[in-house]
């Protein structure tokens, strides 16, 4: 038997028949065998999706803030620990009254730990 991808591309297939996504489009697989073929069969090949999450640990000094993550309240923390889904650009916010706010912003790889430590400033009076 005798395997064919229509686009080798976005998918190859081994001699036994065992389809391998190369890159996300379609391509159709057919097989052909004593002069008789199959009809094609459309195989599409998706992107991958985000790896396992990371984990994010926060230690905010030499005082408390009030911390948000895209927006969303999380909370008064002088210490935290967040599981965040990997590849997203999380934008981080830390506020309290007498001190300067910090914003940035952290992306996490698939399965990495993070410290972040947060210092605030006290304003000036």
């Amino acid at each position: 038997m005798r395997w064919v991808s229509s686009d080798p591309k976005v998918a190859v297939v081994a001699p036994n028949g065992v389809v391998t996504g190369v890159t996300p489009g379609t391509a159709t697989i057919s097989a052909t065998s004593d002069g008789v073929s199959s009809s094609p069969a459309p195989v599409t090949v998706a992107a991958a999706g985000p790896g396992p999450s990371g984990i994010l640990q926060m230690v905010i000094v030499p005082t408390w803030s009030f911390v948000s993550i895209n927006g969303l309240p999380k909370g008064q923390r002088q210490r935290g620990v967040d599981t965040l889904p990997s590849g997203i650009a999380y934008r981080l916010h830390f506020e309290r009254d007498g001190f300067v706010s910090v914003d940035t912003t952290v992306t996490l790889k698939p399965g990495e730990q993070r410290l972040l430590r947060i210092q605030m400033t006290p304003r000036n009076p």
